[in-house]
């Protein structure tokens, strides 16, 4: 299974709670913030998302909904796509 479709399905199956996906996409989202030199608050600023729901994003704690992740991307100069760069999974 491809890893769009590994997304896909897991959205499609309604999951609300934090999988494998979620904390790759996660890393990712920290990786940019911290390579723009860009703190939880300048980002929780600019997006106006709580400094908390980021940082539960980047652990892979909570799913980040494609709203929130546009408004990341933008904030971090990256199409939402460069968020799903991710490995194969198992």
């Amino acid at each position: 299974m491809t890893r769009l479709c590994l997304l896909s399905h897991a959205i499609a199956r309604g999951d609300r709670t934090a999988s494998a996906v979620d904390r790759l996409v996660g890393g990712a989202i920290h990786r940019r913030r911290v390579a723009c030199e860009m703190t939880h608050d300048q980002l929780a600023q600019a997006t106006e998302i709580t400094r908390a729901l980021i940082a539960d994003y980047e652990a892979g704690r909570k799913r980040t909904p494609a709203e929130h992740l546009r408004r990341i991307a933008h904030a971090l100069g990256a199409p939402p796509a460069h968020f799903f760069n991710l490995p194969r999974l198992q």
